[in-house]
């Protein structure tokens, strides 16, 4: 007799309902909770629309979007990136927000500002902050240790990066009023900018740039942590302490599978 197999309909579903709406868009931005908390009280804007606000903003990673559109990235079931393309690489893996109701547009191939993935698109200047209806984040994080995330300075653009961990570190202590003391992440800098300008081995040129970032890392982390610590009150905070200092209780969370989960 042929043996007959019979579907387990009470099978647990791969991917939640927020990532299965095509409607839905997402825009990551790793582990930087002032921008956290900024994107909440403001919404997301591109260069332009903050200097319009009189905000100075620093971009996250090397791209072609933020002076006068936002970068997102649509719906996984879209094209079936749920592990890879931009979702992969910059949604799944730190804090990302969940977005309807904006008009977005992608870049033909060939277009200066295309990135290369497939599941790239843009807004406007600006995304309303009413128009982001929840945040997504990697639940088996939560409970890790500050110094144990990553702020991926190696995803970001060379131009910028610099300017952009002082900015953070400048921001954190408006925030928490904890003074970091800068002279070993200027050090780095330096390293990583004469490294740059060096005509090394490439495979010698690629090894230290990654020995400095991770040493810049480590450094961000401390600092962020001991600012974090001051702020709460406790010694070592997680990524949930932070996280819910900033998230309203109206704002609903869900893991990077697009489930829904309470902090």
């Amino acid at each position: 007799m042929k043996k007959i197999t019979i579907p387990n309909l009470e099978k647990e579903p791969q991917y939640g309902e927020i990532l299965l709406d095509r409607q839905n868009v997402f825009h990551g931005i790793g582990f930087d909770f002032i921008r956290l908390k900024g994107i909440l009280e403001k919404g997301i804007l591109s260069e332009q629309a903050a200097m319009r606000e009189d905000l100075d903003l620093k971009r996250n990673y090397r791209g072609y979007n933020l002076n006068d559109s936002v970068s997102l990235v649509e719906s996984p079931s879209l094209s079936g990136c749920f592990k890879f393309g931009c979702f992969g690489v910059y949604i799944k893996n730190g804090i990302s927000f969940v977005i309807k109701n904006e008009l977005t547009y992608k870049v033909p191939k060939g277009s200066p500002r295309y990135s290369g993935y497939q599941d790239e698109i843009f807004a406007g200047d600006k995304v309303r902050r009413e128009n982001i209806v929840g945040v997504m984040i990697p639940d088996d994080l939560l409970n890790t240790p500050l110094t144990g995330l990553s702020l991926g300075l190696e995803k970001m653009g060379f131009d910028y990066i610099d300017d952009r961990c002082r900015k953070l570190l400048s921001d954190l202590e408006k925030e928490t009023e904890y003074h970091s003391d800068t002279t070993v992440l200027e050090e780095l800098i330096k390293r990583r900018q004469n490294n740059e300008k060096q005509e090394l081995d490439l495979l010698k040129k690629d090894t230290e740039r990654s020995e400095i970032f991770e040493a810049m890392e480590k450094e961000m982390w401390q600092h962020i942590k001991n600012a974090y610590a001051k702020k709460i009150g406790i010694d070592q905070p997680t990524f949930k302490d932070v996280l819910k200092l900033y998230l309203p209780s109206s704002m609903k969370v869900y893991n990077s599978d697009g489930f829904e989960i309470f902090l």
